[in-house]
């Protein structure tokens, strides 16, 4: 069998791919900023009520900012003047300003100063639906606080705070869920800076079909998801903080998404891929941590569905569940996670084709993954290993795996090594066979510098390859002197090692 090279053909895409992402970013809303200097009519004073070069202060459209008065007509208000005068800055000054939907425009910057907070109106009629949701069970999927609906070249920038003020909504998603805090749906040009987002009833920020956008800087607590992005191309996720009561960062259907420098801590995951591939996306230069800072509100819920109770049965209070969960159907080609420390969760990485091929996912299939540098410290507990697993049907093509150091703390027992791992793995709660890594139904798969470790009363090996058609290992081993078989090998049709540990067929 010939060798592909994965290293010089798959991932030049790592640095070039950024580069990529960021010329694609806009110059972002620069007509905005100021007027016209042609002075066309736009710009004569009689023109520009309210306004002082082109700043559209809200306090002047008649916002309040007591947190008790219902401020969000007068910010629309201050919002459509703007629009018609063909853009400007709309300025939230200091005060706590209560709202519904804010429907924001094209061509317009949003700033939210220091001292300023839109809170979250708990009025669930304050708010709009602006997209019908198709599936009826999530009730009013689309409202939310903020909302950019089918708009182009906006920024919504300050050091202020956007309020989710956990609204509770009975016929929401889940029983229980309310609006999103930011929303924005086929929209272009997008710029986030420095916002605080807390206590969203339900995402921080949700993009659907958007391109060209960045979020740089911003801070998100609590609520559910931090930021779920759908069918969205070229983003830049930099900077950013996330500890939320779902996932960090989730969603699919991605092409051109960079996120980089950040810090992730989650009741669940602190990157799902669900809905759709990914494709030319990289995740760079960040820490992971567990346990979760806030608690799961869905492990609150009062109801007997038998969903809700599932999910909330391994929700374990504050527990983390995953670095990467990759899951979600669709095409994941050329993927790169890259200088990642993952720490206090169950599951560093869980990379699964969902179901059969011959299952409803047809397009589904998984290659091209470079995942390097990533120190996994105090994970596995109660008893899971990381997973690479594509089907008998699509087998997983070209995964490279560098530089990685996994320190579990399960306590499994070799009895658990035979336990038959099932075709479907979707969720990374328990998968019992080793304790570092299980690996199956892979095309070709390369392993150097490898490092494993557990407590001494863990029985298991650290890795299982099993039905791997080619296999190359460097410098892959266990750390423990009692481990006996550390690697264990089934139905692997070409090896190459070097300096490897123990190995069982």
């Amino acid at each position: 069998m010939k060798k592909k090279n994965l290293s010089r053909r798959m991932f030049l895409l790592s640095g070039g791919m950024a580069a990529t992402a960021l010329t694609m970013i806009p110059g972002q809303v620069q007509a905005a900023h100021s007027p016209d200097a042609s002075g066309t009519e736009k710009d004569k004073p009689g023109n520009q009520q309210n306004s002082i070069n082109g700043v559209y202060n809200i306090r002047d459209f008649g916002a309040k900012g007591d947190g008790k008065t219902l401020d969000s007509p007068a910010i629309n208000k201050a919002i459509e003047l703007c629009n018609s005068n063909g853009g400007g800055t709309i300025l939230v000054p200091p005060g706590v300003f209560l709202s519904g939907t804010i429907h924001l425009k094209s061509n317009m910057v949003f700033h939210i100063g220091a001292g300023a907070t839109i809170l979250g109106s708990t009025n669930l009629a304050d708010y709009q639906d602006v997209v019908e949701s198709k599936d009826s069970k999530r009730g009013p999927w689309h409202a939310a606080i903020i909302v950019g609906n089918e708009i182009n070249n906006i920024e919504i920038s300050g050091h202020g705070v956007v309020d989710g003020n956990n609204v509770f909504n009975p016929k929401g998603e889940e029983e229980m869920r309310g609006p999103h805090a930011i929303f924005f749906n086929k929209s272009e040009n997008i710029t986030i800076s420095d916002i605080f987002v807390k206590d969203a009833a339900n995402y921080a920020y949700i993009m659907e079909g958007c391109n060209n956008g960045s979020l740089h800087g911003v801070r998100v607590t609590g609520g559910w998801d931090g930021i779920d992005l759908f069918n969205c191309k070229n983003f830049l996720i930099t900077d950013c903080q996330f500890a939320t009561g779902d996932d960090c960062v989730a969603g699919g259907g991605w092409e051109n998404i960079v996120i980089s420098n950040c810090t992730l801590n989650s009741n669940c995951n602190g990157m799902r891929n669900y809905g759709g591939g990914l494709k030319n996306v990289v995740f760079s230069n960040l820490v992971i941590n567990g346990p979760s800072l806030f608690r799961h509100r869905t492990h609150d819920t009062p109801s007997k569905r038998e969903d809700l109770v599932y999910h909330n049965s391994w929700h374990k209070d504050y527990d983390s569940l995953s670095g990467f969960w990759l899951a979600g159907g669709g095409v994941i080609d050329n993927l790169i996670i890259s200088n990642v420390t993952v720490r206090d969760l169950r599951c560093p990485v869980w990379i699964s084709l969902q179901g059969s091929f011959s299952d409803q996912n047809q397009d589904a299939a998984i290659r091209n993954v470079q995942i390097s540098n990533l120190t996994a410290i105090g994970v596995g507990k109660p008893n899971v290993s990381s997973l690479i697993q594509g089907s008998a049907d699509k087998l997983i093509e070209n995964i490279l795996l560098t530089n990685i150091t996994i320190q579990s703390v399960s306590e499994g027992n070799k009895d658990m090594v035979d336990n038959p791992i099932p075709e479907r793995v979707g969720d990374p709660i328990e998968l019992p066979n080793c304790y570092g890594m299980y690996c199956r139904y892979i095309k070709d798969l390369e392993m150097h510098n490898i490092r494993f470790s557990k407590p001494d009363m863990d029985e298991r090996p650290a890795l299982i390859c099993e039905k791997v058609d080619y296999l190359q290992m460097d410098n892959v081993r266990s750390m423990n002197e009692s481990d006996q078989q550390a690697i264990l090998l089934r139905e692997v049709k070409v090896l190459k090692r070097n300096g490897t540990g123990s190995t069982g067929n």
